[in-house]
């Protein structure tokens, strides 16, 4: 490996009399010539960075880096440990040279050439992540660089065609070599990942080869246009219409590829010295900073009293990070005070802790204490303190498993991403900007932490928890956790006084004053929220210092002696608690009254973010059985007329209870809050009746407000309901030994269930609606309304589980309940009475199809919802959104039993209805769009159209969605298809191959649309002639799928076309008469089914190519309608033929 001049005249002095305006142009070349011969043309041909450059650009230094192709390509081990190996050595050796010559700080233009490019782009990486001062110097090469020239470079991979050459240079390259050089492979875009934050700095040029090359008489490009264009907005590109190889070398100042590459040299040149100069006096700012901050680490490296501020965590990143998201956080209590030296604690463990790390993961402080400690309030101040260093700070309340999966959810909605927790766990992980995450409240021990912690990712994350175990998960051992217990005698006293007496300066207090505060902070533990409390009961007035002291010793004595409040640690918390709520509970006013009420509800919710909405919502409509109205909530008997001061009310009693600091409360997001110890003990200080009564009004008041139309633009709200919905359930299954408890209750958690399926929760949508079910059935019967609606809604939630064989079971017996029990004695008297049309009975038919089609049974499907159709249209119209759904499912059902005509036009009608009625981007009328453009597909005919149509549903589904819902993802298997129909195999490759990991994270494995994802890719795969990868894939499929579905059937047609095409014809031929044979024995397909025939066509192919002439013959008498097969280099997943177009029960029902 060598840096060598080439801009330099013979015999001059390397670098004399250069001005202070000189660039350094350095240029890299890719693995198919050396340095020498990749910028020259012939052996002795013009070498234009040494003759025609240094004609146009004064005061420039070209360099050439060369390094050893050979030792790259034939690397026995970690080919991508190899390239970083290589990169880092350029840094070394550029950085030297420039040292040598007192240059670090000259401006630099890379130009790279194929290969040389992804070299480039990770040395960059690796300088800009050098934070330590010994080694700064090789952070010059980072800061210095102005712009790049990228010749060919495959930022996404080599195209595939070259890399089946196998010229000279690739026969020894390592397989692991090919693979990572290969279209769209991890390490490429690991590459591409931690280069994207860079390319902003950085004046990019992207060129890339017109002409494809000539291998052996195999022409090919080497790095095709898609793959050497960079997508970023601010990136310039352009086409050089010559070979890859030719297309750095130029003859004349004439030639086309040199008139773009200088002229972007040219203008790179003239603004790199003022760009980089600036640059620099930033670096050094910050240089200096840094300094300042490890020499005070120096005074005390066991952070007994730390000194130094917050750098950003471990990355290429100069002045302050812009904060784009601060998710979650609620503003700090403003009487919050102290904890200054803890705050400076935890910064400094984050800073130690960097520079300590050896890998890429986030780095973990634990703060563990009391309950009361103030640890929430510290975590919100110190993400309030620290908010401009981060690009995001994101809190997640970690109380519970439900309220963390909630809050990731929000937080992948939010990012664009979808609605898992998964997905929002994971946009972090990937995400090279810094952040902070604040987990707060991780006590229970059950919880699975570690799966919520991204994993990768220059982030900090804090926990905040009392359950000392949650210590192991901090980085450095005991280096990462602080111990948070009672505040610093002088700020707790600070504290109570400011609490008590916020209009008095602390120090103006009198001795006595003083002397009583230091008392009472001491008694209290100076634990933080019973400070704050004291201090409220204080500040109303209701006592003095001394009193206070007096009164609270005689209820602490009396309160320790319940059973349920002797936890320790906790006496004096509630204690403080108590005093205050025992005087507003004495109280006989309607906000006094109002305020208990709302206490004793809160105190069943979940402690956090309690939304104020839902007791307004309450006020009006919520109906009261007159053998409760004795027991109902004083607010709640009110008379529902809407005046400003019933609005008022709810506000009054809030506000009383938080100034007397017995609940938290946000009135800018109307929200509040009850401390996790106090909201266990107004549950706790409740007998077991008056438990029961609160938590039944709880549910009431919750299940009140979701409204039963589950309108559009209230699902965000109805998704911060989720942790509440969580914990009321969890209650109602501990104190209700029948649950549902009644036909009532059942009703109310119906609403839950309807929350949790609408936010993809559906395992816990399923528990619900089977209870329903169950307490319906015994109240009401098997063939009650009610019950039906209970059965329908947990055949859509088992469908969308894939719980295919126990939706099917269910839809029937909805299906025969409402074939025997019909709600007019007219629907038993028209014809024909043994297939009613009534509206139910219809839907349940269309219910079916849906399932149907998923099972595999086609047939059925199609007879089922060709019914549904015949009814529906028969009793509401051709234009009534029931009979477009039953429509659409039938469309469906016909498209994949080759009836692509007939579908293509339901499909038209289908999608001209529902714009009109439902708009554009509606998820329904988005369906119809998609399918439009499969049938298309499937037609073989309008694929332009068909791409069209299939790539803005799944823009308009990122963008709706989220890039990682299962829909959006099901559109990009679709496009997938699409592209394979137009011969672009390579890029549907690509787009699978991205989203392979994003289906195993968000659906799992076993998920049926990792299924359909794994057979797209093995067709892309045959596409490409990855015969290898698409057989691998097959074969799993085979695991998967169940033996009687028609998919599988259509997986080994696919196995059967790879062995043929890799030559192995005498498995494929057994293969295929099995096939046949367990098609004619099982009675799976009829022999004239387009599938059938597909795979008789195949065996008549293995026929043709071992010229068994007799055996062809004897199979087309077999078999008629066979025609001789054109060798191939794809396969039909679903091999569609085209069929004449019949007519069917919906052309005779056309009015």
């Amino acid at each position: 490996m060598s840096l060598s001049e080439v801009s330099v005249v013979e015999d001059q002095p390397r670098d004399v009399n250069r001005s202070e305006n000189t660039v350094d142009i350095i240029t890299v070349h890719g693995l198919q010539e050396e340095a020498g011969n990749t910028w020259r043309e012939g052996e002795r041909g013009v070498e234009w960075l040494r003759t025609l450059l240094p004609l146009l650009l004064k005061d420039i230094r070209v360099l050439s880096y060369e390094y050893s192709i050979k030792n790259i390509l034939e690397a026995k081990d970690n080919f991508a440990k190899n390239l970083v190996s290589n990169a880092i050595t350029l840094v070394q050796q550029l950085s030297a040279d420039r040292y040598h010559l007192d240059a670090l700080e000259r401006p630099i233009i890379f130009i790279c050439h194929g290969f040389g490019g992804l070299l480039v782009k990770r040395a960059l990486v690796h300088s800009a992540a050098v934070r330590a001062h010994q080694t700064e110097h090789l952070r010059s090469i980072y800061v210095s660089t102005f712009g790049i020239l990228f010749m060919g470079t495959p930022h996404k991979g080599f195209d595939n065609g070259f890399l089946s050459t196998r010229r000279p240079f690739l026969v020894e390259t390592s397989n692991q070599c090919l693979q990572d050089l290969s279209y769209g492979s991890a390490m490429l875009r690991e590459i591409a990942e931690q280069f994207a934050p860079l390319v902003k700095k950085y004046r990019i040029h992207n060129f890339w080869e017109q002409e494809r090359s000539s291998f052996g008489g195999k022409y090919t490009f080497v790095v095709n246009r898609e793959s050497a264009s960079l997508e970023h907005d601010d990136v310039e590109g352009c086409g050089i219409r010559t070979t890859h190889s030719e297309m750095v070398k130029f003859r004349t100042p004439q030639d086309q590829g040199y008139i773009v590459v200088s002229a972007a040299l040219r203008r790179d040149r003239d603004q790199a010295i003022t760009m980089i100069k600036s640059r620099w006096r930033e670096e050094h700012q910050l240089r200096k900073s840094s300094r300042i901050q490890e020499a005070s680490e120096l005074v005390d490296q066991k952070f007994e009293a730390p000194r130094r501020t917050l750098t950003a965590p471990r990355l290429p990143l100069q002045g302050q990070v812009k904060n784009e998201y601060f998710f979650g956080v609620r503003r700090p209590d403003p009487r919050f005070t102290g904890r200054t030296m803890h705050a400076k604690l935890v910064r400094d463990r984050f800073t130690y802790l960097d520079r300590q790390a050896t890998d890429s993961s986030p780095i973990i402080v634990v703060i563990c204490g009391l309950g009361g400690s103030g640890k929430t309030q510290f975590a919100r101040k110190f993400a309030q303190d620290l908010r401009s260093q981060y690009w995001g700070v994101f809190w997640i309340d970690a109380s519970s498993e439900e309220s963390i999966d909630g809050t990731f959810s929000s937080l992948a909605l939010e990012a664009g991403k979808g609605g898992t927790s998964l997905s929002g766990v994971h946009w972090l992980s990937r995400s090279i900007l810094p952040w902070l995450l604040i987990m707060d409240n991780a006590d229970d021990p059950r919880i699975d932490l570690p799966k919520y912690l991204p994993s990768t990712g220059s982030g900090h994350i804090l926990i905040t928890t009392r359950n000392p175990g949650i210590r192991d998960l901090a980085s450095g051992g005991e280096k990462g956790c602080i111990k948070l217990s009672g505040m610093d005698p002088e700020e707790g006293v600070a504290l109570l006084l400011r609490s008590a007496y916020p209009e008095v300066a602390v120090q103006t207090h009198n001795s006595e004053n003083l002397g009583l505060a230091r008392i009472l902070a001491k008694q209290l533990g100076y634990l933080a929220i019973a400070l704050a409390y004291a201090g409220a009961s204080i500040r109303t007035r209701y006592h003095t210092l001394a009193e206070y002291l007096r009164r609270y010793a005689e209820h602490r004595e009396a309160i320790t002696k319940i059973p349920r409040a002797c936890r320790a640690g906790e006496v004096d918390i509630i204690a403080t608690w108590e005093l205050p709520f025992q005087r507003i509970v004495a109280s006989p006013d309607i906000q006094s009254r109002d305020a208990v009420d709302l206490v004793h509800i809160c105190a069943f919710l979940h402690f956090e973010t309690i939304p104020e909405r839902i007791f307004k919502q309450s006020w009006h409509g919520l109906p009261i059985p007159q053998s409760s109205y004795r027991s109902c909530p004083d607010f709640l008997k009110a008379e529902k007329s809407w005046t400003e001061d019933y609005q008022d009310r709810i506000a009054s009693a809030l506000e009383l209870l938080y100034n007397r600091s017995i609940v938290d409360r946000d009135p800018d997001k109307a929200i509040c809050s009850l401390h996790p110890v106090v909201h266990s003990w107004a549950q706790d200080r409740l007998e077991e009746v008056e438990q029961r009564k609160w938590l039944s009004w709880t549910v009431s008041i919750l299940a009140h407000s979701i409204s039963p139309h589950l309108e559009a633009s209230g699902r965000q709200q109805r998704r911060e309901l989720l942790p509440h919905l969580d914990a009321c359930t969890r209650q109602l299954q501990h104190r209700f030994p029948v649950f549902p408890d009644s036909l009532g209750r059942a009703t109310e958690i119906e609403k839950f269930a309807w929350v949790y399926a609408e936010n993809g929760m559906w395992k816990q949508a399923k528990k619900l609606q089977k209870a329903i079910v169950d307490c319906r059935v015994r109240a009401l019967g098997h063939s009650h309304e009610a019950t039906l609606k209970a059965l329908r809604a947990l055949s859509h939630t088992l469908w969308n589980l894939f719980e295919v064989e126990s939706a099917i079971k269910t839809q029937r017996r909805v299906l025969m309940a409402r074939w025997w029990f019909r709600p007019k004695l007219q629907h038993w008297l028209s014809w024909s009475p043994w297939k009613p049309t009534y509206v139910q009975y219809c839907q349940s038919l269309d219910d079916l199809t849906l399932t149907l089609w998923l099972a595999g049974e086609r047939e059925w499907s199609k007879y089922v919802g060709e019914r549904a159709v015949q009814g529906l249209r028969k009793r509401l119209g051709s234009e009534d959104p029931l009979t477009l759904n039953a429509m659409f499912n039938l469309a469906r059902t016909y498209l994949h039993l080759g009836e692509q005509y007939l579908s293509h036009d339901t499909l038209v009608r289908v999608l001209r209805k529902r714009k009109r009625l439902f708009g554009l981007d509606h998820p329904d009328t988005l369906m119809a769009r998609n399918e439009l453009g499969m049938s298309l597909c499937a037609q073989k005919k309008h694929l332009k159209a068909a791409e069209r149509l299939v790539m803005n549903v799944l823009q308009a589904r990122k963008r709706i969605l989220g890039e990682e819902h299962a829909y959006t993802l099901w559109s990009v298997n679709d496009l997938s298809k699409v592209l394979c129909e137009r011969r672009r195999g390579l890029e549907a490759a690509e787009l699978l191959e991205n989203i392979v990991p994003v289906v195993a994270r968000t659906l799992g494995d076993e998920h049926v649309g990792m299924t359909m994802t794994r057979s797209n890719l093995a067709r892309a795969y045959v596409l490409c002639e990855r015969w290898t990868d698409a057989d691998s894939l097959l074969r799993g499929l085979l695991n998967v799928i169940p033996s009687g579905h028609p998919d599988r059937i259509n997986t080994m047609s696919g196995l059967i076309h790879v062995a043929i095409r890799m030559g192995k014809l005498d498995e494929a031929e057994q293969d295929c008469k099995a096939l046949l044979n367990l098609i004619s024995t099982k009675k799976i397909l009829s022999q004239d089914n387009p599938r059938t025939v597909a795979i008789y066509e195949q065996l008549l192919e293995i026929y043709g190519l071992q010229n068994r002439s007799s055996d062809i013959e004897t199979l087309k008498k077999q078999v008629p309608v066979l025609q001789t097969p054109q060798t191939s280099r794809r396969f039909e997943m679903q091999p569609i033929r085209r069929i004449l177009r019949s007519e069917s029960v919906l052309d005779k029902l056309q009015p």
